[in-house]
């Protein structure tokens, strides 16, 4: 990752993580769950990119078939790129440094009270549950090849399409 020192820098640790292990359906369903319990930082998963994510989450989660699962990582990487940012994680984290309809951040940027404990523990947990939302894309695309394969073993992606997934959040 090219911005690996920023977004440490604001509350995310880009280490494995735990339910590392865990199924790629397993682990798309705690991400859900994740993004749903955000208590100041929901619009982070609001914009197009963001749905077109949960979208292809939820895909995962369920174990759809094929084309249902392609149409949905198609929808995510056409969002990703273009917002021309290098990957989800950069587009996370410029909506949590831009604080758009984000309470915590209003309170802050006003200056007229210091931010309560309550406050402070609400934007922890909001970091840490972005933090584990994002996932690598070379992550997304070997659940999404894993899930594809499960549904049509027989079907191979062309050459391109897997070279231009791959380069999805390399960060060239």
């Amino acid at each position: 990752r090219g911005r690996r020192g920023v977004p440490a820098g604001i509350g995310f640790d880009l280490g494995g993580g735990e339910g590392a292990h865990d199924t790629p359906d397993r682990e798309a369903a705690m991400l859900m769950e994740d993004a749903a319990s955000l208590l100041f930082m929901q619009d982070c998963m609001r914009g197009e990119v963001a749905q077109a994510y949960l979208v292809l989450l939820q895909q995962i989660s369920v174990k759809a078939g094929s084309a249902k699962l392609l149409q949905s990582y198609g929808n995510f990487f056409r969002a990703q790129v273009a917002t021309g940012l290098p990957s989800f994680l950069d587009h996370v984290v410029d909506e949590v440094v831009s604080g758009r309809n984000n309470p915590l951040a209003e309170v802050c940027a006003r200056g007229d009270r210091a931010p309560r404990p309550v406050e402070l523990a609400a934007a922890r947990a909001d970091l840490e549950y972005l933090q584990r939302l994002c996932v690598h894309e070379s992550t997304l695309l070997k659940w999404v090849e894993s899930n594809g394969n499960y549904a049509n073993p027989s079907r191979e992606q062309s050459r391109s399409w897997t070279a231009a997934a791959e380069e999805l959040g390399a960060g060239k």
